[in-house]
Formats: C-alpha cells, structure tokens, sequence
C-alpha cells in the first residue's frame, strides 16, 4: 500500500499536466500513487493522462461515469474513494512541486498527525512565469506554524476574504475527511469557491496545521481558476455570496457564539456583496437596531442605554494614547482580569474545601468554598497585614508546615515574587498529597510598579515553571481572553463592556490570564529536593506511565484486564477473547506465574510483600459472557477473578453506550446521509454522504476494523470515533439522549443484542456463588469520572457499590475508574473511593503491582484475543521490565 495518494483533477489539462507529473515522477520519496482523474475534459487531457500512465505503473487514470464534468470539489472526493492511502496530497494540473515536497510535508504531517489533525498545508508561492516582478509569497494566519484546533481558524479564513485559506496543491488531508466534505460537493461547483468549502468544512471541526516554508509554485496565467474569478467581478460576488450564507447557516447552528455570527461579521459582508440579510441581524449592530426599536418610554436601564453606553467605550477603544482606566479598570465596573479568574474559581470550586491558604485575604475560599472550607489561613510577607493568620517568605527559611493544606487559592501571586522556582516548590511542600492548588498569573494586562510586579507568563512559561515541582499529568492550564479582551484590557474596558460571545472566546496567543489548575500526588513525599539551598527545585524523572521500570526486583505482580470472552468477527472496541483462547490464556498464567485473587494482593502488599510474578485476572464491565464462558473456565483451572460490574445496567434493556455506537455506524446497512448527534447545548452533524448505504459485501469488508488502525477506511468510521469522543466526557442523561437521538434519526430500535448485554440480577448473584469469583463495583452509568463534579463522581462510586451489595447481599470492597486512564478520574475520584472505604481500585494504565503502589489505583495491563504464545511473551516481557506491548 502507498503511503501517499496523489490527486490531480484533470480538466482540459492543455500544456501543463505533463510538466506537473513529472515533477511529482522526480519527487526524492517515491511510496506514492498518483491519481489523474478526469473531470469531462474536451481538449484530450484524457489521451494525454493516459499516456503519462503508460510510463509509470504508480499512476491511475480514472473519469466520473459518462466523463461528466462535475467540478473540482467533486471530483477530489471521488478520487478520494478511490485512493489506497489514508492520505491525500493534492495537486492542482498546472501547478508544480518541489522535487523534495512530499518528503518535507510528510516529515510534517508526521509531527502533527498524533494531534487529530486532518488537515496540513503552507503557503504557495505566486508565480508568474512571464513577469518574476509580480511573484509573491502567500500570507499565513498569525500563529504559524502551528497547529490550529476548531474553530480557531474560521476568523482567518473569512475576515481575509480567503486569502489565508489553503491552495490545493500545498495540502495534505485525510482521505476520510475529504470523503466527509462531499456533502457541498453540488454547492461548490463551478462556484470559484471550490477551496473554501473544503477548508471551512475541515477547519470548522477537526484540528489543522499550517507550515511556514513555500515549497509550491503556484501558476497565474490568464486561463487559470483565479484568472477566470477576477475577470467575472459580478459572477464571483455571487459565488461569494452563496458560500457565506452556507458557512453563515453552519456557524450558527455549530458555533452560535463565534465571533463571526455575534459580530455581524458575516453579515456585514453579505452586505458588500449586495446579499440580503437576515431580518434579526446578528452581533453589535443586531443588538443596536433591536433596542432602538425598543426605544420610547424606557427605563435608565434600558437596552438603549446599554447600548449606548457599550458602543461609547468601544469608540474609545481605538482613539488616542490614555486609556480609559489607569486602576485596571476597577474604577468603571468588572476588570477582565477578575472576570477570568472569577470563571476560573467557579469551575474548580469544588477544589475549595478542607484546610485553605490564600493570600493577602480570603475572599475567594470564602465566595468558592462555603461550607466545604473547615479552617483558612491568610498568607502574607508582613505583618501590618490585619487578615494575616501567616507570616512567611516563601523563598527563605520559613515556619510553614509541610504537608498541611487541601487547597491554596495563588491568584496574581507569582508575578511579584522574584525567586518563583523556589516559591512553587515551597507551595508544592505545604500542600498536602491530594490537595490542589489554583493559580492565575497575568498575560497580557497593565503592569503596575507600585505593586511590585516582576513577570509576565507565555503558556510555555508557566508550564515549565510548574513542571519543576508538579508532575504534568497532574496539571491542566488553560488560558483565558483573546486580541480583544487583550486590547480591552489595556485600554481599561471592563467586562460589562463586553458581549458574551467577545468574553467566552479564548485564544492563548492574546490571553488575558493564565490559570493552571496543578495536584500534588498522592504518593508525594512530604519534603521536596527545593527545600535546600538551590534556588530551583530538581526532581527525579518521573517513570512514564506508558513503560514499567527498568528492572523488576522480586516480590512484583501484575493484575490482567479482561472485558469479554466471545468468539466475534467484529470486535472494534478488541474487547473479546475467543473462549477457547481465554482457556489458553488461563494455562499460561498458572505455568508463568501465581495465579492470585485481587484481595489477597492487596493484603500481601499491606504486609510489605507481593508473592513472586503473582497474576490477578480481572473483568471490567459485566457482559453477560463473563458468567456463560469466562467463570466456567476459571473454575476449571482453579485461577481466581475479580468482576467489575456496571451497577446501572444490571437487567437493562439497552448495550453498553460504546457498543450501542459501533451497531449504530458499523453494523447497520443503511443509515440517513447526514446525522446529528446532540450534545446538549448543539447539535453536531456527522456526515456518512455515500457510505451511508453499505452492502453485505462492505460490511464484511470492515468487519475486521479496530480502533487501533491509525486511519478511518470510511465516513462511517470517521463518525463512529468522533461520536465515541464526543460522547465519553458527558452526563448520562445527555449521553443517553444523544443516543437515542442517533437511534430515531435511523429509524432502529435500541433493542439489546443478546452477545453484548450485561448480566440480570439473577446472573450476577449466580457469577459470584462458589467462590471463585469477586465481584466489584465499576460505577452506576460508566461514565469519565473525571468529567463530572464531586457530587456526581459521589453517586456513581457509591450507589454502584449500594445495588451490587443489595444484590448479593455480601460487601463489594473493590473498584475499577471506567476507561480507566489517568485522565479519566481525578484526585477528587480517588479520595472519593477512600471515603467510601474501597480496600482496592483499579486503574487502566500498565505498570507492575509493588508493595509501594498507591491501594487506590492499582494499574492493570490490558489482554487481547491473543495466540498462548503471545500472551507468554508479553508476560516474559513485563516481569523483565519490559514495556507492556498493548496492540
């Protein structure tokens, strides 16, 4: 297989098409294929690609049916479904390569492809053959390189009239995205906006990244696309004109608060375009026009008056040198800089509890903590401070205990202080293991001398800064504001000024504040290296959760993750282990290892001890199977198990939310073109367009798909996983909805296939008689713990526990998180099953089992339908050290 489909449209290809294959024959990375795909020419471009094709075996010819014309848009989608590569390079017929092009896109595309981006291209270089003078090289959007996640760049491509919007043949793309945009494959044609769907249509939903080095010469000659729009002023307004209202539609309905719709954007220039405009206009001059209409008899807090006032101070905005504030905006309502921090605090006030430190005062822990707050101290380096409770430097010799606080409130702290390095690593010391600290440290704002301020932060800053004291994957920063909240902000605008949309937007490059939201680990020790005389703290390197040690010394032991034992042709989630495989697996476990129930591994590493390459077997889920198959099996050899039961589906008449998606995209035959999964606050459209309908034959052509190709072969596929993405870190109920939404738009019952159900009551009682298995609690709905708030994280944990105990009338002492990676629980999740006094809880992340592992997230390795002997070997492996070989 190819590593690169090539794709050039072939329309009345004249005298360039040979010169641009050659260029693609004379690339210095040869694993491509080429596809000449003729759009209807007339002038034998047919012959011509033909021939050309003869020369080289890596090139395709191929035509629409009846060699119809049916425009470029269409015609790279067909290509698409065509191509063997899952990616795409496009080429346009009279344009020309580097010799080393796909080398240095693919090195690229390389670095960026792990971010979900579906999109890459860089600038084209404008080349006039007869007159060099002339020749220019393509403005990019601010940020580049980089990569740009949605709806970043929208702003981009409609502000600059496109010009920032990628030239064909400086692209590369996912074949499954481009299939995706086939749904505009009609509105594009013959519209000279052909490249602007596309790039609108990708940049509104999946990550795109853009390169800086112009390696494409981009032809202008009097019979090019371009040249034919510049001649036909009137016929590309209206082209224009017809893409906006499609982009304006979709915009809205995807991002109603995006600056483009809230600001009239555009509107505005629908407008110069002589386009109508929607009777309820949107953004500034909508809000203007709705209170003026309003105007007669209101009160002094009328629209108008509000209006009147807004539009007055952001006349201000651009006008003269003094600002409009020189008190950070205190003296004229909200300062922006209060209002982020204010978002911030809200969205972690959980956080806020048990023993507190602030600084100067403690007002935030008072309006964030309430009742959770149990006693508050107030930090301050003097004295005179009357709501002092502390005295202390943080970067010389102090009294502060170590290991004392749940939670420090560092808002506008870190700016001041000189020696921060040394400060964080104090902080890290004085928090306790669990406990969080909230920080927020200034972008862009104005800088007051008075106050002692030293610093400004970069989101690579701060990070690094923190990185020294706090383990990164214990810390999530996010920054808050954009150009003109930045702007705003300096020029003493306040939030009140602001809509919204204009506050809620946030682009790191112009932020306001930055905010990180960092947790000491459980298994901290109570002192840090900072604490000596080093000005800077030095932490040993942090093992990656994705390798086990170096070296296994002896008393080490692994626990295994299982989730189904069924014989499956279609296994995408590679959830199933055939059951006569699962027999083998259990063989291998008793000859390479001391097969060991969960409980009795963790009394053994209560004592300090873990027996010599012992194996606990575990399930997650509770599929029905794990009673027909798995337990009959376990019994026979005699190896103990541990269950993990989804409380809430116990004699549920639906699947598991995950399998009830793939029947949905993968199983079913015929599907509506173009669905919408709802996620509460919008809709999301999930485009199938001609893989909507599948034969038998496709079916089964797929059926042996998993979620660990790198590529999508279809539509559908691309569907299947942004659906699971989307519908992980939501509520139930929303989930829920969302997928019997996708159910009725297909017109399918959610009838529960009896292979994927979970186990009734009676079976699960019937799983746990005799001995041989435990069983445990793994939430009521399975849903990202991490994703929810404390009182919800609270009801899963402990109303899973409450039903499984009521059914079996024994204590449930274990727990598994869902999915079960570091990112899907949080701190609050493992102080959580402390409280609800779990003995033990599993985790999903590979590592070995030592008397030092933390009780509440044990890891576990996850096991595939593997032969005995591979099982074997990736047991040898992780009892030597190894990494644990996942796929």
């Amino acid at each position: 297989m190819p590593r690169i489909s090539i794709v050039i449209p072939v329309f009345d290809a004249g005298a360039f098409l040979e010169e641009a294959v050659e260029r693609v024959r004379a690339q210095t990375f040869a694993d491509w294929e080429l596809l000449l795909f003729d759009d209807g020419s007339r002038d034998g471009s047919r012959e011509v690609a033909a021939r050309l094709a003869a020369r080289d075996a890596r090139l395709r010819c191929l035509a629409h049916p009846g060699h119809a014309n049916r425009g470029q848009f269409a015609t790279r989608v067909a290509a698409a479904g065509e191509a063997r590569a899952g990616v795409v390079a496009m080429l346009d017929q009279d344009d020309v390569w580097d010799v080393d092009y796909l080398a240095k896109h693919l090195a690229r595309w390389q670095e960026v492809a792990p971010r979900g981006v579906q999109l890459s291209y860089g600038p084209g270089f404008y080349w006039h053959p007869d007159a060099p003078e002339k020749d220019y090289v393509q403005p990019m959007p601010p940020g580049t390189p980089g990569v740009f996640a949605p709806p970043t760049l929208l702003s981009a491509f409609f502000e600059g009239q496109f010009a920032a919007t990628p030239l064909p043949s400086t692209t590369f793309i996912r074949r499954d995205a481009l299939r995706a945009a086939g749904r505009f494959g009609e509105l594009a044609r013959g519209s000279q906006c052909e490249d602007q769907y596309l790039c609108w249509f990708i940049g509104m939903r999946w990550p795109v990244a853009i390169y800086a080095e112009p390696w494409v010469k981009y032809r202008q000659h009097p019979g090019s696309a371009l040249a034919k729009m510049l001649a036909t002023p009137a016929r590309a307004n209206r082209a224009e004109a017809a893409f906006l209202e499609t982009a304006r539609r979709e915009v809205a309905r995807l991002y109603p608060e995006h600056p483009l719709i809230t600001q009239g954007v555009l509107d505005a220039r629908l407008a110069e375009l002589g386009a109508p405009v929607d009777e309820a206009p949107s953004g500034r001059l909508g809000q203007l026009r709705r209170a003026i209409a309003r105007a007669s008899g209101l009160a002094p807090s009328s629209p108008v008056r509000e209006a009147a006032r807004m539009v007055g101070a952001r006349s201000r905005l651009a006008v003269g040198v003094a600002p409009l504030s020189e008190a950070f905006g205190e003296d004229r309502g909200t300062p922006l800089t209060r209002h982020y921090v204010a978002q911030f605090l809200r969205d972690h006030a959980a956080d806020v509890r048990g023993r507190c430190l602030e600084f100067e005062g403690d007002d935030y822990t008072r309006a964030y903590g309430g009742d959770r707050v149990t006693e508050s101290d107030v930090l301050d380096l003097y004295p005179t401070n009357p709501n002092a409770t502390v005295v202390a430097d943080l970067t010389a010799p102090n009294e502060l205990p170590s290991d004392a606080y749940d939670a420090i409130v560092c808002t506008f702290v870190l700016h001041e202080i000189f020696d921060m390095r040394r400060a964080v690593a104090e902080l890290y010391r004085v928090l306790k293991p669990g406990g969080v600290m909230l920080v927020a440290v200034p972008h862009v704002t104005m800088c007051e001398p008075a106050y002692g301020e030293r610093w400004r932060f970069t989101v690579q800053g701060l990070t690094e800064l923190l990185a020294e004291a706090f383990p990164s994957e214990t810390t999530t920063l996010r920054a808050y504001g954009n150009s003109l909240t930045a702007a705003a902000q300096l020029r003493g605008l306040v939030a009140e000024e602001m809509t919204e949309a204009e506050l809620s937007f946030h682009d790191p490059r112009f932020a306001v504040i930055l905010c990180a939201r960092v947790m000491k680990p459980l298994d901290a020790e109570a002192t840090v290296p900072a604490r000596r005389e080093a000005a800077a703290p030095e932490r040993a390197p942090r093992p990656s959760p994705a390798r086990l040690p170096g070296h296994a010394p002896a008393g080490q032991g692994i626990v295994l993750l299982y989730h189904r034992t069924a014989s499956e042709t279609q296994d995408p989630h590679l959830l199933a282990v055939d059951p006569a495989r699962f027999e083998e697996h259990l063989r291998v476990i008793q000859e390479l290892g001391r097969p060991a129930p969960l409980l009795e591994l963790g009394a053994a590493m209560d004592r300090g001890e873990v027996p010599e390459r012992s194996i606990a077997v575990t399930f997650d889920d509770g599929y029905v199977d794990n009673l027909l198959y798995a337990k009959p099996a376990l019994v026979r050899r005699g190896v103990p198990a541990t269950v993990f039961v989804t409380a809430g589906y116990v004699g549920a008449q639906r699947e598991l939310w995950w399998d009830a998606v793939e029947r949905l995209f993968l199983r079913t035959p015929r599907l509506p073109e173009t669905l919408e999964l709802d996620l509460g606050a919008r809709r999301l459209p999930l485009s199938l367009g001609r893989d909507a309908a599948w034969t038998d034959v496709e079916l089964e052509r797929h059926a042996g798909w998993h979620v660990l190709e790198p590529e999508s072969p279809t539509a559908r596929h691309l569907a299947f996983r942004e659906a699971l993405e989307r519908l992980r870190p939501l509520p139930e109920p929303t989930r829920r909805g969302a997928i019997a939404s996708l159910f009725a738009q297909a017109e399918l019952d959610e009838d529960v296939r009896p292979s994927h159900r979970v186990m009734d009551v009676g079976e699960v009682r019937a799983l746990a008689d005799g001995g041989t298995i435990t069983v445990g609690a793994h939430t009521v709905t399975h849903s990202q713990l991490s994703a929810l708030d404390r009182d919800a994280q609270r009801h899963e944990i402990a109303a899973s526990r409450a039903r499984l105990e009521a059914i079996l009338d024994r204590p449930v002492e274990t727990f598994a998180y869902p999915f079960g990676s570091r990112a899907d629980y949080d701190a609050r999740s493992v102080e959580l099953v402390h409280e609800q006094g779990f003995a033990l809880a599993c985790s999903n992340f590979p590592g070995l089992v030592t008397p030092e592992t933390p009780r509440a997230e044990l890891p576990r390795v996850m096991v595939m339908d593997w032969s005995a002997e591979e099982l074997a070997r990736h047991l040898e492996a992780a009892f030597a050290g190894q990494a644990w070989a996942s796929a």
